[in-house]
C-alpha cells in the first residue's frame, strides 16, 4: 500500500470509532485541523437530524458558521451543547408511576 494510502487507511480508522460516527478521511482531516465539523456529522453526535440542528443555528440555540455551501459547528461547540442538553435531560423531575 502507498503511504498515501495507508495514510487514508488511518484516518478511517480513526473516525470510524470517533465520537461522530464514521467519516471521510477529507472531513476527519478537517476537523482534526480546524476543530470544524460538518453538520451532518454534528448532528449525529447530538441525537437530531440536520436539518433540525440548522434551525437551531438559525434560532441562536447552537452556534455555527457557513463556509462556502457548508454549514460547521466546531467541536467545543458540540460538547457545550451536548453538555447542556443532557444536564437538562437529569435535571427534569422524575414521573410519579
Amino acid at each position: 500500500m502507498s503511504r498515501a494510502g495507508e495514510a487514508v487507511a488511518e484516518w478511517r480508522r480513526l473516525v470510524d470509532h470517533d465520537r461522530y460516527g464514521p467519516m471521510t478521511a477529507d472531513d476527519a482531516s478537517f476537523t482534526k485541523l480546524t476543530g470544524l465539523v460538518k453538520l451532518r456529522y454534528a448532528a449525529r453526535r447530538l441525537g437530531v437530524t440536520p436539518n433540525d440542528l440548522r434551525g437551531r443555528i438559525e434560532t441562536g440555540t447552537i452556534r455555527g458558521r457557513k463556509l462556502g455551501s457548508i454549514w460547521y459547528v466546531s467541536e467545543s461547540e458540540v460538547d457545550r451543547y451536548a453538555q447542556r442538553r443532557l444536564s437538562r435531560s437529569t435535571s427534569l423531575p422524575l414521573a410519579r408511576q
